[in-house]
């Protein structure tokens, strides 16, 4: 999966941490955001929530045709690979926040 997904890969992760790291540049800009009333996450939260775009359930033959044939990575490997384990301060090492991260810039 990783030669065949690696453009789609470093783009995905590449376009997020950049947009994630022009966030704070923005608040010091304009000023921190206020909490959206009625919800409990901070705004770094909903920006990684992104992943919930991804929750799909796909049988594992559709799966292993999408290694095989697709150029982009299974949605739930975007999720795990993203910053959502940081973001939500999920334990180290676990399924969300692998011990082992790579990096792109």
């Amino acid at each position: 999966m990783g030669e065949h997904t690696l453009g789609e890969n470093i783009a995905v992760m590449g376009g997020l941490k950049l947009a994630y790291y022009a966030y704070p540049k923005w608040m010091r800009e304009h000023g921190p955001e206020h909490p959206l009333q009625g919800l409990k996450y901070m705004h770094n939260q909903l920006f990684i929530a992104f992943a919930q775009n991804w929750r799909i359930m796909w049988r594992w033959q559709s799966i292993y045709l999408r290694v095989l044939t697709d150029e982009h990575v299974p949605e739930h490997y975007k999720v795990l690979g993203s910053m959502f384990g940081w973001a939500f301060h999920c334990p180290k090492a676990s399924p969300i926040s692998p011990a082992h991260k790579c990096s792109v810039w």
